[in-house]
């Protein structure tokens, strides 16, 4: 039971009587990009190790919608190089290679790791080491929990700048194609004496007390991450660091959790604090929304008057980012004038469309599905996380974030489980399970499901 990717075939995320795991991104550098020196005069040349290579033109079909039900076959132009798939732009020529372009076995993978009775049979599963980028957590009916930053780590030559776009004239900065670090040599913990694990995308060195000794440092693949830090991973650790043993309920609420640190953190813009801290004699035409942000409790619940002008702004703040093409960044240093910009804009908006800057979260963004519309909760980088979009009469709505979840208690007297979806288990408009959910979702409310069907 669970959930799937799209063109998926078995479980990818889920639970069986037994068992139970669940992915996350690994927050690691893998993938690159090259740019190839091009010949002068002749198309489609480009230099690499001495000699002059040509560019293998590909297309890729496919079909676009235009309208309703009617699609449009389209051919677009890619170019293949030494190092995988090449693009131009602007005259310039980039290569990209990373490692899930050499290994169709993921499905192979999930199948066996479906089929697991036990530990060491799902161990064996994933020992096969076929997914490129997904961590896995994981937990038992025998008390056994653990996880680890599975990931395809290519062997890169270390005289190289990895981070940023490499020269695509050698075969120094070519990696081979299914030369990574072993399995062994990942990150992976198998029942910590504190008793928990957890990830929100974050980097391996805060999945668990600080009391089990990670030390980044120590790890031979440590120059292979980013996004030290993240809020959800921050506040989850802390949440959990900080509250003893746990009940179900207990344990709930720490998974809902719609709160920011002090100070707050995003690995996408390491200075988000300074919203908060704008100084109104400085910017007097935003006054009031600075008055604003410094009463608010950096809670991002749908009934917080004071979250809707920090949500807001952050969504501007994150626009711009993704204008100037650095989103995703790694702790990007946002102007001062970019965020005041953003904090004006949201209060203008405010403004306009709702006529103050102070009201409820729920009233800006909603969780919208045909003609239904709820007010939404979240924001992003809480762990009840949410980003939104706009959509009509100056309102928002959600577009992810939160999504799928399933909530599992593996006890001696059996497995017991619950989920949710946003929206309804059919795509179906007019069926009645198309919305059916949602007001469940918006209230952090879950459904219990059952092992046994029953003839309908």
């Amino acid at each position: 039971m669970g959930g799937t990717f799209p063109g998926g075939l078995t479980i990818f995320h889920g639970t069986t009587p037994n068992l139970g795991w669940a992915h996350t991104v690994s927050m690691a550098d893998l993938d690159d990009v090259y740019k190839l020196r091009m010949h002068p005069t002749e198309k489609n040349k480009y230099y690499f190790d001495g000699k002059w290579l040509t560019l293998e033109e590909k297309y890729c079909k496919m079909k676009v919608k235009i309208f309703w039900f009617i699609k449009i076959p389209v051919k677009k132009k890619y170019y293949q190089s030494v190092f995988g798939p090449t693009m131009e732009k602007d005259g310039n020529y980039y290569a990209l290679r990373f490692p899930s372009a050499f290994d169709i076995r993921s499905a192979e993978q999930w199948y066996k790791m479906n089929k697991a009775q036990n530990f060491e049979e799902f161990k064996k599963a994933i020992q096969t080491h076929s997914l490129a980028g997904l961590n896995i957590i994981y937990a038992d009916k025998d008390d056994n929990i653990y996880y680890v930053d599975n990931a395809q780590f290519p062997r890169r030559n270390k005289n190289y700048d990895w981070w940023h776009v490499l020269p695509g004239d050698t075969s120094s900065t070519l990696w081979k194609a299914n030369d990574y670090y072993s399995f062994d040599s990942l990150f992976q913990i198998h029942n910590p004496a504190c008793g928990w694990l957890h990830n929100n995308n974050n980097t391996p060195f805060l999945c668990t007390d600080k009391s089990e000794g990670i030390d980044r440092n120590k790890h031979q693949l440590k120059d292979y991450y980013f996004a030290f830090k993240n809020n959800r991973g921050i506040r989850t650790n802390y949440l959990f660091s900080n509250s003893g043993k746990l009940s179900y309920e207990e344990f709930k609420k720490i998974k809902y959790d719609k709160s920011f640190m002090n100070p707050a953190y995003n690995y996408a813009m390491s200075n988000i604090e300074f919203i908060m801290h704008v100084d109104a004699n400085k910017y007097p035409n935003i006054k009031e929304s600075i008055a604003v942000l410094k009463k608010w409790n950096r809670e991002a619940d749908k009934n917080n008057k004071q979250a809707t002008i920090a949500v807001l702004s952050v969504h501007y703040v994150v626009e711009k980012l993704i204008e100037n093409g650095m989103f995703p960044a790694v702790n990007a240093k946002v102007k001062e004038e970019t965020i005041v910009a953003c904090i004006e804009k949201a209060q203008q908006h405010l403004l306009k469309h709702f006529g103050k800057i102070e009201i409820p979260l729920g009233e800006l963004q909603k969780l919208v599905r045909g003609e239904k519309e709820l007010p939404l909760s979240g924001m992003p980088d809480v762990n009840a996380a949410m980003d939104i979009a706009p959509h009509k009469k100056g309102f928002f709505k959600g577009i992810s974030g939160e999504s799928y979840i399933m909530l599992i208690q593996y006890t001696p007297n059996g497995t017991y489980i619950e989920t949710v979806q946003p929206y309804g288990q059919s795509n179906v408009k007019g069926n009645k399970h198309y919305d059916d959910q949602m007001e469940l979702f918006v209230n952090h409310q879950t459904k219990k499901c059952l092992w046994t069907t029953m003839q309908l």
